[in-house]
């Protein structure tokens, strides 16, 4: 039987899933820091408003954009221990309402008494904001105009007085609460694939012995599997720094086609105990009974050792593997 081996790198394995998810993140983060710069300031005005009596800004062209919002936002200032609703309202330029949007604003203190121990608390949510895009039209005028609805202290009494409101117009917003949302799930899909690729490949060979040398057969291999050949080596305190792991491939004849001497370096767990790993790859292109054997040197020192054989695995980039092919 002919054997023919060869070193190479390849990248036929690789799992694209996590290039994939790697790309749409870092798609999502370059639009949420493009939107940003889409966004302009069109007007940002102090009102005093009473309730019955909505006050109504200056006139807003809306031209169609592919991206983004017109973004009216409003932030009521209120004494503390004070409760409003108020609206904000979108107008044509016949006074017609085209949209509303209405906020339940609030803004509370208190002391707070608990095992002896004593405090403050102040808390409040004043901000209201709406958007708002073309229909049909092209370009359109609309006017805004805020109103107070209600305002009370929190025992419900009527309050008679105006409200000051903070009001910030501007357009081609991006609502960046679906971005969060894809970033989200962009992220959740990169950690998927790339636990994929970690737990990816069959494992078909999992022998280990109290000694140094260990093996095992099994039938895989076949032209669209990669075959990771992983050994593990626990030492006692007598260990030198690096042992030398010696490992052989046998066919399904027993004869052996392939030899390899992997240096694997040891670290210490405890003053007693050292424990080393080394990899290696095969693409073995026809399918069959082989069988994987390791000889780690000196031996003197080796407590335990580990053979974890996996086939169909999937890498992350580029790696070195030994082609054997047999006729």
């Amino acid at each position: 039987m002919a054997v023919t081996t060869k070193t190479q790198t390849t990248s036929r394995f690789i799992e694209p899933g996590l290039y994939i998810a790697l790309f749409a993140i870092l798609l999502v983060i370059f639009a949420g820091i493009a939107s940003w710069f889409f966004g302009r300031t069109l007007l940002s005005q102090r009102l005093q408003v009473r309730q019955g009596n909505p006050v109504q800004l200056q006139s807003v062209q809306l031209n169609r954009g592919t991206i983004g919002a017109l973004r009216i936002n409003a932030k009521a200032i209120v004494p503390t221990n004070r409760w409003i609703t108020y609206e904000i309202r979108v107008l044509d330029e016949q006074g017609n309402i085209l949209g509303t949007a209405v906020k339940q604003a609030w803004k509370e203190s208190g002391t707070w008494y608990e095992e002896g121990e004593s405090g403050t608390w102040e808390e409040q949510d004043l901000r209201g904001g709406l958007d708002v895009r073309l229909g049909e039209n092209e370009q359109d005028v609309v006017n805004l105009a805020v109103a107070v609805l209600e305002y009370t202290d929190t025992s419900g009494n009527a309050i008679n007085q105006p409200v000051s409101f903070q009001v910030t117009v501007k357009k081609g917003v991006v609502d960046s609460r679906y971005l969060w949302a894809g970033l989200l799930g962009t992220i959740s899909l990169g950690i998927l694939s790339l636990v994929a690729k970690i737990n990816s490949g069959k494992k078909v060979i999992n022998q280990s012995v109290n000694d140094s040398d260990v093996g095992a057969r099994r039938i895989l291999g076949g032209s669209n599997s990669l075959v990771k050949v992983v050994v593990r080596v626990t030492s006692d305190e007598t260990s030198p720094p690096q042992l030398e792991a010696r490992l052989w491939l046998k066919d399904g004849y027993g004869e052996q086609i392939y030899a390899q001497s992997l240096p694997m370096k040891l670290n210490k767990r405890t003053e007693d105990v050292s424990i080393g790993k080394v990899e290696a790859y095969f693409w073995l292109e026809k399918r069959g009974s082989y069988g994987f054997y390791v000889e780690v040197m000196p031996d003197q020192s080796v407590d335990l050792t580990r053979l974890t054989v996996y086939e169909k695995v999937r890498t992350v980039g580029r790696v070195e593997a030994v082609r054997i092919a047999t006729s």
